[in-house]
């Protein structure tokens, strides 16, 4: 029985993750009904993958007191005073069998942890400081149901079973509240308050780096010169992986080269991390 619970956890985590990130999820009909329950979590306060995820999945490191642990979730929610933007450390947690508002006296100890590390590790290798983490919480995800229940910042829980949270007055409600007292534009209307200009935010380009690392590869019908996009007179496959671009060109022709992608983020070793590509 913990073999197989432990097996739904993995395989509910790892969908998670590629919803997340905007990656093909695969078709498990076991899992399905908890990556819904995760979608609905996620579009009942407004969350927008692009802009709100700060990462997911993301290793944190404290070298200092010599742990580290993975953060399964740093995503922005509007549950501050004036739907102020906070940022959430969100630890997922899959059952078939325990209610959607129960949680283990551990979980406040596992996520106050992860919450003061130093630094998270790159999918590249390389550190960047830990985000500055607000809040922190347990969203529990069932075959037919879901609940965020938040966590205090320090000490252990006695409780196994507590509130899931529920917003200020005038903040987007949580889904297990009826349909018509959560309307989505009401996030999204605090976040825009809070981010006029739409600026990218440090959480979004964590969250890219993560999403560009998943990918398989890209096809490209441009490129930008200076400033300025143009337009290809061939298309290109870009690629992490030497293997994808080479079978590529097997299939469609085209000669594999390396490429640097402009302002490339991904690094290693202080230089731009060498892609493929495959010209057409």
């Amino acid at each position: 029985m913990k073999e197989q619970a432990a097996d739904l956890g993995d395989r509910v985590h790892t969908a998670a993750e590629a919803r997340v990130l905007g990656a093909p999820v695969a078709d498990d009909p076991i899992v399905n009904p908890y990556v819904d329950q995760l979608d609905a979590w996620l579009e009942s306060w407004g969350v927008d993958l692009n802009e709100h995820i700060e990462a997911t999945e993301i290793t944190c490191l404290h070298r200092r007191l010599g742990y580290a642990g993975t953060a399964d979730l740093m995503v922005w929610l509007p549950t501050g005073p004036g739907h102020r933007l906070e940022l959430w450390l969100i630890d997922y947690k899959s059952s078939a069998t325990r209610p959607a508002r129960s949680v283990y006296p551990e979980n406040t100890l596992q996520l106050a942890a992860l919450r003061y590390c130093e630094t998270v590790l790159l999918p590249d290798d390389t550190e960047q400081p830990m985000p500055r983490i607000e809040r922190t919480g347990v969203l529990n995800l069932r075959a037919g149901s879901h609940a965020l229940v938040p966590m205090p910042p320090t000490g252990p829980r006695t409780a196994r079973s507590a509130a899931p949270w529920r917003p200020p007055a005038g903040c987007t409600p949580p889904l297990h509240l009826p349909r018509a007292v959560r309307p989505r534009a009401r996030a999204r209307a605090a976040a825009t308050r809070h981010d006029p200009k739409g600026r990218l935010t440090m959480g979004s380009r964590l969250r890219n780096i993560q999403a560009r690392a998943a990918e398989h590869g890209r096809l490209r019908t441009g490129y930008t010169q200076g400033n300025r996009p143009m337009r290809s007179s061939t298309w290109v496959i870009t690629s992490h992986s030497e293997e994808h671009v080479r079978t590529a060109a097997k299939l469609w022709g085209g000669e594999p080269e390396q490429w640097s992608p402009l302002n490339s983020t991904i690094s290693s070793g202080g230089s731009s991390r060498t892609r493929r590509r495959s010209r057409r």
